[in-house]
């Protein structure tokens, strides 16, 4: 008896701490809300479709989605978005690309691994390891080069020459 009422207080301590805690997924999607004027021309005009999660678990988060907003001429324009959220301890860094000029993250750390992969004979289970940890590694090394840190004024946008 007292083993059975152990087991469901530490099943309802654990739902209520993980419903205080934002998950990774929701995390990312406010930070994309909140970036949606930095990623638009029009930041008022702007319309998220196909909205996707591609891959998350506790420290990364990478979704897809479409933007359309106004562009310079005012014309409705469609760019399809990549959304990696990374979280290192109590820093949270976030990185957007345009994947009509750049190559998703995930294609990229596909190649990785299909070029480790084809070098190296492991189980199915050590495949999946790989896969996962070059996943890992690439957005880090796009986030620490390209990426900013989420709660900190963006500086790279202000000081941009092409918003002057």
């Amino acid at each position: 008896m007292k083993k059975s009422i152990l087991i469901m207080l530490s099943v309802i301590v654990a739902f209520v701490v993980s419903g205080c805690t934002d998950s990774i997924e929701s995390k990312a999607r406010k930070e994309m809300k909140k970036q949606m004027h930095v990623l638009a021309k029009a930041p008022y005009d702007v319309k998220v479709s196909d909205l996707g999660t591609m891959y998350k678990d506790d420290s990364l988060c990478i979704m897809h989605f479409y933007l359309a907003s106004k562009d310079s001429k005012g014309l409705m324009a469609n760019t399809r978005i990549e959304l990696i959220y990374l979280i290192h301890g109590k820093e949270e860094t976030a990185l957007f690309l345009d994947l009509n000029e750049k190559e998703s993250i995930m294609d990229v750390a596909k190649e990785t691994y299909d070029e480790l992969e084809s070098k190296e004979t492991a189980s199915e289970e050590e495949k999946e390891k790989i896969k996962i940890k070059t996943l890992h590694l690439t957005a880090d090394m796009w986030g620490l080069f390209l990426g900013y840190e989420v709660g900190k004024e963006n500086y790279k946008d202000k000081y941009d020459i092409s918003n002057w």
